[in-house]
């Protein structure tokens, strides 16, 4: 399918709250605002909500509409949330929320200067883990209280969202740790971490970690027709799930034996079929398909970067002497039919289909920074900048 144009309407970025979390104090929401067609900015409207916890849905506070909000008393204990409706007069964005703050302190409790006490802060919010379902992630921050209070009662929250962009983004149940075991409604997901750090007694503003994603599915153990995946004695690659399982031994060394018909990944996982090799970790070790020839290979996979039979070739890698045929890629930057991106060598291969993608987009290599020799690529190429028969960068 071909990839869809962004969105033309305005859009509402890097939100943030600002000001001390105390009934009667004044809250300052702030916004970066983005126009695709360079429309100044003209008609954005303001909401302000209140909410009990990050998992219940928020109560919009009637008469705050302003880009300041003055807490009341019903704010005392709540979580507050602005959100930012840009419009350029002509066309209206998509309503979006920053991440919540608080809960609010009661008038007086020494949430700001007036009471002595200096809310803490929190910064260099972080994910680390391996994006697989049933792998554990862990939450990392800095806290930090210029009262050197200790840290007590910070929230901590896990998100999970459609795409790199945020969409859809949802606080997930129950995931209120440093650390969070990846499920399998999380597969496809791009996961996210937020911290509200609190002293005990103040709260400050919320924190949150960059997207991290797509989560892949569950390790599936495979055994190979032979070999012990060093290089003078390769894997023996002889059905689609050995090829699958490539991608959980980037750095081993592989022979394809004989022809694979690839067509059944068109319904692997929910439509989005196969997973490229050398997503989380760069692909380093050695594929040498001896002259066979994958055929009617799908990736479905508009949301991701990095698609094609490999996502990422890295240093020292090499891929040799395999065709694909009748291929179906969809992806998103760095696309390609055989690689995403090269950093390695790629050398005697081909591919022939269809390959879309949004920018960098190439029949073989969406980006490639190293050596193709002795290489084509067939079919049609689609995207909307920097396209390629061969490679598209």
């Amino acid at each position: 399918a071909q990839f869809p144009p962004p969105p033309s309407g305005p859009i509402a970025d890097f939100l943030e709250v600002t000001g001390t979390l105390e009934v009667g104090e004044t809250l300052t929401g702030s916004y970066d605002y983005v126009d695709p067609n360079e429309l100044p900015e003209d008609g954005t409207t303001y909401q302000w909500y209140r909410l009990d916890s990050e998992f219940e849905p928020p109560v919009l506070i009637d008469g705050a509409t302003a880009q300041t909000y003055t807490l009341v008393s019903a704010d005392e204990g709540k979580l507050i949330v602005f959100e930012v409706t840009p419009s350029n007069g002509t066309e209206t964005g998509m309503p979006t929320p920053s991440n919540p703050v608080g809960p609010i302190g009661g008038s007086g409790s020494g949430s700001g200067g007036g009471g002595g006490n200096n809310p803490p802060t929190v910064s260099n919010v972080s994910i680390s883990g391996t994006l697989e379902v049933g792998e554990t992630l862990t939450g990392s921050y800095d806290y930090d209280d210029l009262d050197s209070d200790p840290e007590s009662g910070s929230v901590l929250t896990w998100y999970r969202s459609d795409d790199s962009g945020g969409t859809n983004k949802t606080a997930i149940g129950g995931a209120d740790a440093t650390t969070y075991t990846l499920v399998s409604a999380d597969e496809g997901k791009y996961m996210s971490f937020s911290v509200i750090p609190s002293d005990g007694v103040d709260a400050g503003i919320s924190g949150e970690s960059s997207l991290v994603g797509p989560v892949q599915g569950e390790s599936v153990s495979v055994s190979f027709a032979g070999g012990t995946g060093i290089e003078a004695d390769p894997y023996q690659v002889e059905t689609l799930e050995q090829l699958q399982a490539l991608k959980d031994s980037p750095s081993s060394h592989f022979v394809l034996n004989n022809d694979l018909d690839a067509s059944a990944t068109s319904t692997w996982n929910s439509g989005a079929g196969f997973v490229p090799i050398g997503g989380n970790t760069p692909f380093t070790g050695s594929f040498d398909g001896q002259g066979f020839v994958i055929t009617g290979l799908t990736i479905d996979r508009t949301t991701e970067d990095y698609v094609g039979l490999f996502a990422v070739i890295g240093d020292g890698g090499t891929v040799s002497n395999i065709g694909l045929e009748q291929l179906s890629i969809s992806g998103g930057g760095n696309t390609g039919g055989l690689a995403g991106e090269n950093n390695g060598t790629i050398s005697g291969s081909y591919a022939d289909g269809d390959v879309d993608g949004s920018a960098v987009v190439g029949g073989l290599v969406g980006l490639n920074n190293s050596n193709i020799s002795e290489s084509y690529s067939a079919g049609t190429v689609a995207g909307t900048q920097d396209i390629g028969g061969l490679v598209g960068l």
